[in-house]
């Protein structure tokens, strides 16, 4: 049930690739699960502003679960190791995450996309290490 990929992560920010944008100073990101749903909060420092925190939770059943501002996210268990969200705005798809643990389950890899309204994407890729 994703066992891998819960827990506490802290950015390397000389690993991650942003197309658009640069990579934070620093980050945090919490994956907790609870029952069926799973919870996540991710707290960063860009390099140009103050810090910043987002935080949702969805069931794991791949149903879309409301988390306000019109948003849903959907989640998906792929395995073990590899969790996968899904945003909507309404019925339009605009985001979308993989979070990948290392077999160790030292290292989390975190791929995600927005959606424009045109439909581009643009991605990131981010790479953290467990904390203890």
């Amino acid at each position: 049930m994703a066992d891998k990929v819960l827990g506490r992560w802290a950015l390397i920010p000389e690993l991650s690739i942003y197309q658009q944008g640069s990579a934070p100073l620093s980050g945090v990101y919490e994956i907790a699960r609870r029952k069926e749903q799973f919870e996540f909060r991710v707290r960063w420092t860009p390099v140009d502003g103050d810090a910043q925190e987002i935080a949702f939770a969805g069931s794991a059943s791949g149903e879309k679960t409301d988390v306000g501002g019109g948003l849903a996210m959907a989640v998906v268990v792929v395995s073990d190791s590899i969790l996968d969200t899904t945003a909507f705005l309404g019925d339009r798809r605009v985001g979308y995450a993989r979070r990948s643990a290392s077999e160790d389950g030292g290292l989390l890899s975190v791929m995600q996309e927005a959606f424009a309204d045109d439909g581009a994407a643009i991605r990131n890729f981010q790479v953290y290490r467990r904390m203890a």
